[in-house]
């Protein structure tokens, strides 16, 4: 549902630039760099009486009372069609948004220098770079906010079995809420200095040396006590623990940075580099090179542990809770003292390493007929030391069979089937729910075979590429870098989720070309203009499918009954779900112009989880060609009229597709009707082959003027 009242966004971007190139002399310049970017986005709530509880008549206890602008609280459901209506919480005190605001301001100074000398067959380089990283941003989410987040599903306790009925009636499944959301002003600085050296060492043959000297700065808060780190020494898993008991930060520990993290003086980043004219002619080159890269985490894995040091709690109530909104406080994990019984996400002590990766490449470069040049390369690199948040790096997961012994605070032993399962009392640190440690840890690696033909010059040009490749790393659950590599589905260790990554592809193909048609008519002028100068480009695509599984949430999709859980088949909630046991290669046996073979899937034994990962499935392929067929015609100086006619995919080819409108056909089910574990697949939707196919021609005609 829409939000009760409208947000207004106003948005304020700044971009400054000046470069200054001075010349001593032929064999030495200088170029200077100076480059500023701002960006202001500050939101505000058009009506704020729409969403104002006592306006409203609305009355609710929630865990903690909202210190911000007085809103409803959220309401959403992770398992069914949303309901409700949420957004961020306004009000916090930030001046560069003004008053009763929500959002961020962004400033990226950064100033750069290059020597260039030639001496000789040498070609030296030398220069600095210095950037600083300012994020000025409210805090606040939309399922855990100052205002609370109502979480309302009808497979909750208190479920009538109809989530629209739940809303109505207050039935809430888990109500989340932090006690604050302070204003995060956080910044980092990065600078660096290297050198240089291009050698022509023989007349065929060049070298290049160099040699990056790199601060890369961690993400530190403008002001404050400083970021939390995890310290086991001084956690106290009694029930007299203090507050915040294991976490430290600079005002009380000045060896721990405000940044939580550590950061090195410099890295040492090599490059090397090469290029030898195999036959001296110039029609053959090979040329490679290998090099170490670093970059910074994003803020918003950086600002984990901002929180706690300024005493803001963030607390979940136990899951189905409540019928009403007066109830939560009942169903508080909160032990007592701050923090206590809450979940934590905070930085690991004493990491201070980056994000690292080592590229490499060969290329043999050949001239061919037609004035165009082929070329054959090995790409490949290797990344460590990702950023690593999530199941992954919770230290406080339950371990495997636990459920099933004596529960380590009352010593009884708890059937882990019932509604009131204490889950918590098997956690090895007792005083907290998870413990998420962000930190460093993942790693990927991509090899490829790149081929390439091109031509840029003459009446047709064009540029055609192949790609032969796989890319393998952890399916580490994160997307705060970029796209998901897959959900991690061992929670326990991180080889065990090594596998193809999500965005892999194995053959892609592209082709782009431009031909300039003939002139046949040159006796008349008028049939010479409409006919003569007509231009024809295109672009082709082909991919074939992305892997299935880490694209499927590593389990496709797979619904098993209630009762059929880690809690009860591993004794432990540390994994998302139970995985299927893979019982053949799904990659065969199944219907025409099928995927996957759903046959090939079952549940695994009792007491254990399925394949964490499985044989390499691909789904559909892509395929996409557009054309175009366009003539400037000009009629007098500087003005022009273009006529342009476009066919985007003009061969209306279709392309198969799993999950076109959210329908379930890749969606594996093991519960029948009445409810029970079932040995084979009951969706009948789901039998690999895509139920729709996307994709149509779309025909437009353009006329552009130029003057």
């Amino acid at each position: 549902m829409p939000y009760p009242s409208d947000q207004t966004a106003t948005q304020k971007s700044d971009i400054y630039s000046a470069n200054l190139v001075h010349v001593f002399s032929p064999t030495l310049t200088n170029e200077f760099i100076f480059a500023q970017a701002n960006f202001l986005n500050p939101i505000h709530l058009t009506n704020p009486s729409a969403v104002d509880p006592n306006k409203l008549g609305f009355k609710m206890t929630g865990l903690f009372q909202n210190p911000f602008l007085p809103q409803i609280p959220n309401t959403y459901g992770w398992s069914n069609a949303a309901v409700g209506f949420a957004t961020y919480p306004y009000g916090a005190p930030w001046p560069a948004g003004g008053k009763g605001s929500f959002g961020k301001l962004s400033q990226t100074p950064n100033i750069s220098d290059n020597v260039t000398k030639v001496a000789g067959s040498h070609t030296l380089k030398a220069g600095f770079y210095w950037d600083f990283a300012r994020n000025d941003q409210t805090g606040g989410g939309l399922n855990d906010s100052t205002q609370g987040g109502a979480a309302i599903e009808n497979w909750g306790a208190s479920s009538t079995g109809n989530p629209l009925a739940d809303w109505v009636t207050g039935r809430v499944t888990q109500l989340s809420q932090q006690q604050n959301a302070p204003v995060a002003d956080f910044k980092y600085y990065q600078y660096s200095f290297y050198v240089n050296d291009q050698w022509k060492a023989m007349r065929r043959l060049t070298l290049t040396f160099g040699l990056r000297f790199e601060h890369m700065g961690n993400w530190y808060p403008a002001s404050g006590p400083g970021l939390a780190v995890w310290d086991p020494a001084t956690y106290d898993n009694t029930s007299n623990a203090g507050a915040w008991t294991g976490l430290a930060w600079h005002a009380i520990n000045s060896k721990i940075p405000e940044s939580g993290f550590a950061s090195k003086p410099f890295y040492a980043q090599p490059r090397f580099g090469f290029a030898y004219d195999l036959f001296g002619n110039g029609k053959t080159v090979v040329r490679g090179g290998a090099g170490l890269f670093r970059y910074q985490i994003s803020y918003n894995s950086a600002s984990a542990g901002f929180s706690q040091p300024l005493n803001v709690a963030d607390e979940t109530t136990t899951w189905g809770c409540c019928v009403g909104w007066n109830q939560f406080n009942q169903y508080s994990p909160s032990l007592g003292a701050a923090g206590l019984g809450s979940a934590l996400g905070v930085l690991t002590m004493g990491d201070d390493r980056t994000p690292n990766t080592w590229t490499y490449n060969v290329t043999i470069s050949q001239r061919v007929p037609w004035r165009s040049v082929a070329e054959f390369q090995y790409s490949g690199n290797k990344s460590y030391d990702l950023m690593q948040r999530g199941p992954l790096s919770n230290i406080n997961n339950v371990p495997l069979g636990a459920f099933f012994g004596p529960d380590p605070k009352t010593g009884k032993v708890n059937d882990p089937a019932s509604g009131s399962f204490p889950a918590n009392d098997y956690r090895p640190f007792a005083n907290y729910t998870d413990i998420q440690l962000v930190g460093h840890g993942s790693y990927s690696n991509y090899n490829a075979f790149i081929a390439t033909w091109q031509k840029q010059s003459g009446r047709t040009t064009f540029t055609t590429n192949y790609t032969f490749s796989k890319v393998l790393g952890i399916r580490d659950n994160q997307t705060d870098n970029g796209a998901g590599a897959g959900n991690t589905l061992w929670p326990f260790a991180v080889r065990p989720n090594y596998g193809v990554l999500g965005w892999d592809h194995t053959h892609i193909f592209n082709a782009a070309y431009v031909v300039n048609l003939p002139s046949p008519v040159h006796s008349n002028k008028f049939a010479a203009g409409a006919v003569n100068g007509w231009i024809v480009s295109g672009i082709t695509q082909m991919q074939s499918g992305a892997p299935i599984q880490p694209n499927t949430g590593g389990t496709l999709n797979v619904q098993w009954p209630g009762s059929y859980s880690p809690q009860r088949q591993l004794g432990t909630n540390a994994p998302s779900g139970l995985v299927p046991k893979v019982t053949c290669d799904p990659r065969h046996g199944g219907p025409s112009g099928s995927y996957f073979n759903p046959a090939c899937f079952a549940p695994p034994a009792l007491g254990q989880d399925g394949d964490i990962i499985w044989p390499y499935i691909k789904g559909p392929a892509f395929f996409n060609s557009d054309l175009a067929v366009y003539k400037d015609f000009n009629f007098r100086e500087h003005h022009k009229v273009q006529f342009r006619f476009s066919a985007f995919n003009f061969l209306n080819h279709p392309l198969p597709t799993f999950g076109a409108g959210g329908n379930s056909d890749i969606n594996l089910n093991f519960q029948n009707s009445s409810g029970s574990l079932t040995q084979t697949n009951q969706n009948a939707l789901t039998s690999g082959v895509p139920l729709f196919k996307t994709g149509r021609r779309v025909v437009e005609f353009a006329v552009k003027y130029n003057f």
